[in-house]
């Protein structure tokens, strides 16, 4: 069971934990592209969970920056970036953390709750959730347990 606070996110495609990456603009306003990592002890990659209102709803914020998770512009095609924005409160900064099994979850963002948050080779996006789909497949661990 996720509960709010500080974690990994680790890919179950890859086994690298996911972080905060370069930065970009959208809108002319700052935010940073996601990477991955072998070092998961690094402040850039622990996350915040925040619950809302809803049961396993969270916004995620990043530990070394204060930016949360995003998909930008609130868009809902296949292949749109997940990035790290400034808090707006709005349902594409908000994840339900849907459990797949004892260990794995899915993130799927409240603005278009039938993608997933999915591993790239780089970065990450959302998709249309697939349960099988390893990609989309995430293990929260407490970052204070590492």
């Amino acid at each position: 069971m996720v509960g709010a606070g500080h974690y990994v996110l680790r890919s179950q495609a890859n086994g690298l934990c996911l972080g905060q990456g370069a930065p970009t603009t959208v809108f002319g306003n700052p935010g940073f592209l996601l990477e991955f990592a072998e070092d998961c002890q690094l402040p850039a990659r622990s996350w915040l969970l925040s619950a809302t209102a809803l049961p396993n709803v969270f916004t995620i914020q990043n530990v070394s920056s204060g930016y949360v998770l995003d998909v930008q512009m609130a868009a809902t095609q296949d292949g749109t970036p997940v990035i790290t924005y400034g808090k707006t409160g709005f349902d594409n900064q908000r994840f339900e953390v849907r459990a797949r099994d004892t260990f794995v979850s899915e993130l799927r963002p409240q603005h278009h709750p039938q993608s997933c948050v999915s591993a790239t080779a780089d970065s990450a996006r959302i998709t249309t959730c697939e349960p099988t789909n390893s990609t989309q497949g995430w293990f929260l661990k407490r970052s204070d347990c590492l």
